[in-house]
């Protein structure tokens, strides 16, 4: 008789956050319409779904919802300058 095991909480994790993932799409900077906006329109999804994460879970899931310009320029405004 095989027996199946619950999921490790950790991958249990893993699939919320993609499934949430999923649920709103990509933030690609606009002008007229900034990441408050974008946040807005999406919060009640990122608050109420993933009332189960800490904070930087949180983060992580918000920045990787960034396209690849809108992350450069995150990035290069907060990480130390390289010299």
């Amino acid at each position: 008789m095989d027996v199946i095991s619950a999921p490790a909480p950790a991958s249990t994790a893993k699939f919320v956050t993609n499934s949430l993932s999923l649920c709103f799409p990509e933030f690609t900077y606009d002008p007229g319409n900034g990441f408050d906006v974008w946040y807005n329109h999406y919060e009640n999804i990122i608050e109420k779904d993933g009332s189960t994460f800490d904070d930087p879970v949180r983060a992580r899931l918000l920045v990787s919802k960034l396209d690849a310009a809108t992350y450069a320029r995150f990035t290069s405004h907060i990480l130390p300058k390289k010299t």
